[in-house]
């Protein structure tokens, strides 16, 4: 009996041993290139070798100096906060209230209306007409092309009006009661309850609003002051040889002058570090949020 509780053990132990170095290896073939960029990018450039590095080497900031040198980059920065931050809110107000209609029954058409805003997840009208429809607006060229064309996410319509069908009927019928009204009942009662998916949602928003930059792109390219952190990062990453020269003019005083390679590095350290911030500290919703959803879908 005690050699086979033994066997157990050691298989067990064996099977925990595998899934670990497995999970491990796992994590630091993912973590290395982000902690590759960001040492890269403080190294100083003479000591830069090919090959794999676990510390800086010849420490310093220069290439960093030189993007903020830049005004380009702080406005950029800027504008993509904005935009993350505007976007986001205005879409979280939006679609919640849309999805908190909808998951009543008792409205008239709402099955109707429901497979129309699914179908519109599926099918659009192209590019063409939507590039057509943003300059007949006249949104081109404002910062206000980054938030109203997002103000309502199917696929976060889908999700938090699956979360408030999970809300048990019973607490809203109490509020009812006591004389509260469906906005009241939707501010004080739903919405409280809905942290978990509406923390989720935002950080889907979130991510997608600080990385977008095709909409830059077609709309606002003309006009420095509305590009974004991504776009910035694009024509970097582009190697855009104006820009290097800008850089490496910025360097010209300095003894130590960042080649275009370290640059490129730090402006992308500089674009992934926020994010890399923000998600720690929904991640705690995140998959509960998720859940829900999937479960009751």
């Amino acid at each position: 009996m005690m050699a086979k509780r033994y066997k157990i053990n050691m298989e067990n132990l064996i099977f925990s041993s595998v899934v670990f170095i497995v999970c491990a290896a796992a994590c630091l073939a993912i973590a290395y290139p982000f902690y590759y960029l960001i040492i890269y990018s403080l190294s100083d450039p003479t000591k830069i070798k090919p090959g794999f590095m676990l510390l800086p080497r010849g420490f310093n900031i220069v290439a960093y100096a030189d993007i903020y040198a830049d005004r380009k980059v702080p406005n950029a920065f800027m504008i993509s906060v904005l935009r993350s931050i505007a976007g986001t809110v205005c879409m979280l107000v939006v679609t919640s209230m849309a999805a908190y209609t909808m998951s009543k029954r008792i409205l008239l058409g709402h099955k109707y209306i429901s497979r129309y805003i699914v179908f519109t997840m599926y099918i659009s009208a192209g590019m063409i007409p939507y590039y057509q429809l943003i300059y007949s607006l006249k949104l081109a060229h404002t910062f206000w092309v980054y938030v109203l064309p997002g103000l309502m996410s199917v696929f976060s319509f889908i999700l938090i009006r699956t979360y408030i069908e999970s809300i048990p009927a019973s607490l809203e019928e109490s509020a009812m009661i006591d004389g509260a009204g469906y906005f009241k009942s939707f501010t004080n009662i739903v919405l409280p309850m809905c942290q978990p998916i509406i923390a989720t949602v935002a950080l889907f928003s979130i991510v997608s609003q600080w990385n977008a930059y095709t909409d830059t792109l077609f709309y606002n390219a003309a006009d420095n002051k509305l590009h974004t952190l991504s776009y910035v990062l694009m024509q970097y990453m582009k190697a855009n040889t104006v820009q290097l020269e800008t850089a490496q003019r910025n360097a010209a005083m300095r003894e130590v002058k960042p080649n275009s390679q370290m640059i490129k590095m730090a402006i992308t350290t500089i674009t992934m570090l926020p994010i890399m911030l923000v998600y720690p500290a929904l991640q705690k919703y995140f998959v509960k949020g998720i859940m829900v959803g999937a479960i009751k879908g």
